[in-house]
């Protein structure tokens, strides 16, 4: 299984969008590890409502980019 980590910050509108089209071009089997950045409570509480029950979500303290690809990596 190939895993698609996906760094995310307040933008759920993009996120849908681009796992919409993820599993729409992806022929392979993967996995969809969802990093949110330190989004405000609104946007964490909507991806929990949207994509907890179908990808792996991870929230991040720090909006830091490469600290959240870090913990998509070693999730």
């Amino acid at each position: 299984m190939i895993p698609i980590i996906l760094l995310h910050h307040n933008e759920v509108n993009f996120l849908d969008r681009c796992i919409n089209s993820i599993n729409k071009n992806t022929k392979s089997k993967h996995e969809i590890i969802i990093i949110d950045n330190k989004s405000n409570y609104e946007n964490k509480e909507l991806l929990k409502r949207k994509f907890s029950n179908k990808y792996k979500l991870i929230f991040n303290k720090k909006n830091n980019w490469l600290y959240g690809f870090n913990l998509g990596i070693n999730s």
